[in-house]
C-alpha cells in the first residue's frame, strides 16, 4: 500500500500520476535569539525562542508518458494551485503517512525540462513553508 501524501486533498502518491519519492525532510523548528556583549566581554543570548516558519522538503514525480508535456505541466500547475491557495491565515493541509502539517505562503514549483521531462517525468523538489 502506498504512503499517505495529500496537500489539500490532491493525493500526491497515487502512483499513477504523482510519486512521492525517498528524501521526505519535514524540517525542524530552528531557534532564534538575540546575541548582546556581556561584562565579561563574551556574547550573552536573550529573546531565545523558535522559528514561526519551517521548511518542509517534498520530493514528488509526476509522471506520463513521453511526450505528453500538457500532462506533466497540468500535474505540476494542480501542485501550484494548491501552493497559491495556502495563506498564514489560511493554511493547507499537507498529509505524509500518520503525520499532518500546516503549510502556509511557499514559493511555487518551476520543473525542469530536462532529459527526464522528454521521458515524462517531472522530478520535483518542493520545498514549503509550514508552522511548527
Amino acid at each position: 500500500m502506498a504512503k499517505v501524501c495529500a496537500l489539500d486533498g490532491l493525493n500526491l502518491n497515487d502512483k499513477s500520476l504523482y510519486w512521492l519519492m525517498q528524501g521526505f525532510n519535514p524540517g525542524t523548528a530552528e531557534p532564534t535569539y538575540d546575541e548582546f556583549p556581556s561584562w565579561n566581554g563574551g556574547l550573552t543570548v536573550r529573546n531565545a525562542r523558535r522559528a514561526k516558519v519551517v521548511e518542509l522538503v517534498l520530493p514528488i514525480d509526476v509522471r506520463t508518458t513521453a511526450g505528453n508535456d500538457a500532462a506533466l505541466h497540468a500535474g505540476v500547475e494542480a501542485i501550484n494551485a494548491k501552493i497559491r491557495s495556502a495563506t498564514f491565515t489560511a493554511p493547507k493541509t499537507l498529509v505524509v503517512g500518520a503525520r499532518s502539517f500546516s503549510v502556509i505562503d511557499s514559493p511555487e514549483i518551476e520543473p525542469l525540462e530536462d532529459e527526464l521531462w522528454a521521458a515524462g517525468i517531472a522530478r520535483l523538489t518542493i520545498a514549503l513553508n509550514r508552522m511548527p
